[in-house]
């Protein structure tokens, strides 16, 4: 089961994105899924910072990112 990712953390994650860092450094500072913060990278990278206020668990498909998980 996926935990759940603080509003925090992800807003974290999106500062190192904007310094310019890519996702296995943003990955090594924080420990998290490299796989979950590649598909935040390549969001990231479209333009899509819509993640950050998502209640996105890490097993969770992008496909279900606009259902709203509790």
């Amino acid at each position: 089961s996926g935990k759940r990712i603080s509003k925090e953390l992800k807003q974290k994650v999106l500062e190192l994105f904007q310094k310019g860092l890519g996702y296995r450094a943003t990955n090594s500072m924080l420990g998290l899924k490299l796989n979950t913060v590649k598909n935040w990278y390549l969001l990231f990278r479209s333009g899509d910072t819509s993640w950050v206020e998502s209640n996105y668990r890490e097993n969770v498909s992008y496909t279900h990112l606009r259902a709203h998980e509790t």
